[in-house]
């Protein structure tokens, strides 16, 4: 049994290293550090009996809100004032801090629960004349004495602790490591931009604080090989808080764009399985994702995460899945945002280099969500969600992807000046460091492109070869990878070309193909890249494609062969 120590560590039964004013422990759980003093015993029997006092010690600062008292998802949003036991709060109905200044300064008296749980405070005088208590020992009194004080002073600290949200401290994962490199190749300024804004709604509201620290876990576990049994629970816990508060007209939705984009972002980092799309998205949200684009205040960091939902969805859906979002939420996406403004007017305090990096990259960005939005066109006409076991259901595809390859034709022939130039080109203009950075950029997304043409050609081409736009186009990606467009940084090549590796490896026929896309997809290095499994999967979907003389269907190939789903790509 722990004996001495704080409070704190004597509740929770652990070793308390009793420094003072506050233990390692509390300063580590920022708990508030109590120590008992001594207990007085009594001289008569009608001398009142005197409670022991606890020393308080408070630990680090709470950040602002944390004192607030549990209540409905409203009272985390709507706050003017703080509350807690040091600002006159009420827990239950009860004001904590007068009932505790009475009790202490109260002779005799002996502390028990709040009235919040039904009972009234009881108060036991030593000058009782009942024959019972006259005739108790002093030692049983003070033994009771200090014990109600404790469950007293520990249901105070729990509640305290229950209602406080997480230090600034606690999100410095999220900033500096947490990524999603399907996102951030192709957006990579905003992509720490956005962060900060959510770290930002995060100190002030509980369902993105929430949101935020499950995509911390769940990320944290991926990238670091844990266990996903603590991230599933409480990634579960906060799409109930999801459902709750997506109705809630007293939240602002740029609020619920927030939460929406991290739980997306927890989906996806999961290790994927063909589940269906996230059901919390519906509803409530539809009808107010509805409402908002119809509207004029759309500020631009919230039209930045529209557009990245776009993107996550494809993600999910191409490997042969069903997708991330619910249709309609996803229908009113591709309506209403089809470019996105940039977000430099809204970074003063960001230095001028970024700001330019931002303004060239916003067009290269957009024609990227361009070619997305084509891709998601794209796989709807897979085998995987069409039927063409008919001659009519074939011609029916050739018609659909006649149309997409002159969507696609006259996308590039407009494409932005600097997916025009070549990388010396671009040097030429600006200085290194910027250069540099957009010539990445404008790699990853040129391959993206010469990307879906192959696709297009998969799911036309019955012999076993490419057809010529598929060849020319796997040439390109060869060039731009093999090219000067800085596709590699510190010995690993960008997470951005995965799927257009993915993609050569699965069109590529001759055993030298094959080696080359299995070598460079091994040089892709990412905590949550799944690169080495994809590599491993190409190496022997190749040789199973040369064998049979045919394509091979991936996504049921992999479930057979590795007893896993494909991942997203």
């Amino acid at each position: 049994r722990v004996r001495t120590g704080c409070l704190v560590c004597r509740a929770r039964k652990v070793k308390c290293d009793e420094q003072r004013p506050s233990c390692q422990k509390c300063l580590r759980l920022n708990r508030i550090c109590e120590y008992q003093a001594p207990i007085g015993r009594a001289t008569s029997r009608d001398e009142p009996q005197q409670g022991g006092q606890c020393e308080t010690n408070h630990g680090p600062s709470d950040f602002p809100g944390h004192d607030r008292p549990l209540g409905s998802n409203r009272d985390f949003f709507n706050h003017d004032e703080p509350a807690g036991p040091d600002s006159n709060s009420h827990w239950g109905g009860i004001d904590m801090t007068s009932s505790l200044e009475q009790q202490t300064n109260t002779p005799g008296t002996i502390y028990s629960y709040p009235g919040s749980f039904g009972s009234p405070f009881h108060e036991v005088n030593s000058r009782s004349t009942t024959s019972e208590h006259h005739f108790a020992s002093n030692d049983s009194v003070d033994r009771y004495h200090a014990a109600s004080q404790l469950i007293y002073l520990t249901t105070i600290m729990d509640w305290r602790a229950a209602s406080e949200g997480p230090a600034l401290e606690s999100y410095s994962y999220f900033l500096d490591t947490f990524d999603y490199p399907l996102l951030s190749s192709f957006d990579p300024l905003n992509w720490t931009w956005v962060k900060r804004h959510i770290t930002t709604l995060g100190i002030t509201h509980f369902p993105v604080a929430e949101s935020l620290l499950v995509a911390q876990a769940v990320y944290r576990a991926q990238a670091d090989r844990l266990s996903m049994s603590h991230a599933t629970s409480i990634y579960r816990n906060a799409l109930t808080t999801f459902g709750s508060i997506s109705g809630d007209h007293a939240i602002d939705f740029d609020v619920i764009l927030a939460v929406a984009l991290l739980l997306c972002l927890c989906a996806v980092t999961f290790p994927n399985d063909d589940s269906p799309p996230l059901t919390v998205l519906d509803g409530d949200f539809v009808g107010r994702l509805e409402v908002w684009l119809a509207g004029k205040s759309r500020s631009a960091i919230s039209l930045r995460i529209c557009a990245w939902l776009q993107l996550l969805n494809i993600t999910t859906k191409r490997p042969g899945y069903q997708g991330l979002l619910p249709s309609r939420v996803l229908d009113l996406l591709y309506e209403h945002v089809k470019e996105v403004p940039s977000l430099a007017t809204l970074n003063s305090d960001a230095q001028q280099e970024s700001l330019l990096l931002d303004t060239l990259a916003t067009p290269v960005f957009n024609f990227y969500l361009s070619v997305q939005a084509i891709s998601n066109r794209v796989a709807d006409v897979t085998h995987y969600r069409r039927s063409r076991t008919t001659s009519a259901d074939q011609e029916e595809v050739t018609e659909i992807l006649a149309n997409v390859k002159a969507d696609l034709s006259r996308l590039w022939e407009h494409r932005p000046a600097l997916l025009q130039l070549q990388p010396n080109a671009i040097r030429e203009h600006m200085s290194a460091n910027l250069a540099d950075q957009i010539v990445a950029l404008c790699g990853i997304c040129l391959a993206a492109f010469h990307t879906e043409i192959i696709s297009i050609g998969r799911i036309l081409g019955d012999p076993p070869f490419p057809s010529p736009e598929a060849t020319e186009a796997l040439a390109q990606i060869r060039r731009i990878i093999e090219g000067d467009w800085n596709v590699s940084a510190n010995g690993s090549i960008n997470p951005g070309y995965t799927r257009p590796l993915f993609m050569y490896g699965l069109e590529s026929y001759t055993k030298e193909g094959s080696d080359w896309v299995i070598g460079k997809m091994r040089q892709i290095r990412h905590p949550i890249g799944k690169n080495n499994f994809l590599a491993s999967f190409l190496e022997l979907h190749g040789e199973a494609q040369r064998a049979q003389s045919r394509r091979v269907t991936m996504k049921y190939f992999c479930y057979q062969t590795f007893r896993v789903h494909l991942p997203f790509l």
